[in-house]
């Protein structure tokens, strides 16, 4: 019960922290067959929440394996001054668009950096690439923000890819 009300909860983009809400307990409690078993959003994040990103991401590797896809990184800082790299791919098929009939764009990773240059960006692309059995024949389009380092990070991968 408590894995498919977090997977739910996901599918949903309900955050989890409703399920501590008084009217949402009050709901779950007297309307739902065993909702009182539904603990509160700590214990679902602590004992539920990895499974079930496992499982969505293994749906999201098979989802994109043999497609051709467009991959996406992007480098910006959070509020503690730490770098980010969110690599995301979009796959380039018309058979996996939207309910609005728009691409969609999958978060593959997010990495924190110790500073952001050409070999750290590869080295945060490469081992997500490799993770989600993308070929390098599938992979169409690389498109990041255009700064010179993210230019030579491209190159720096595809030299990984082709040695």
């Amino acid at each position: 019960m408590c894995q498919e009300w977090t997977k739910t909860c996901r599918a949903a983009n309900i955050p989890l922290h409703k399920s501590d809400n008084t009217e949402m307990r009050k709901f779950l409690q007297s309307r739902v067959a065993n909702g009182d078993s539904i603990p509160k959003c700590s214990q679902l994040r602590d004992c539920y929440l990895f499974d079930v990103y496992k499982v969505e991401k293994e749906k999201l590797k098979e989802r994109i394996r043999g497609k051709n896809v467009a991959l996406m990184v992007d480098e910006l800082s959070d509020d503690e001054g730490r770098y980010v790299v969110d690599i995301m791919a979009v796959i380039l098929d018309f058979d996996h668009l939207s309910q609005s009939g728009r691409s969609v764009a999958y978060l593959l990773d997010t990495q924190f950096l110790s500073e952001t240059n050409n070999k750290t960006v590869s080295q945060a692309v490469v081992p997500t690439v490799n993770e989600f059995n993308i070929a390098f024949d599938n992979l169409r389009v690389f498109n990041s923000d255009n700064v010179s380092y993210m230019k030579k990070a491209l190159n720096d991968t595809y030299l990984i890819f082709f040695h």
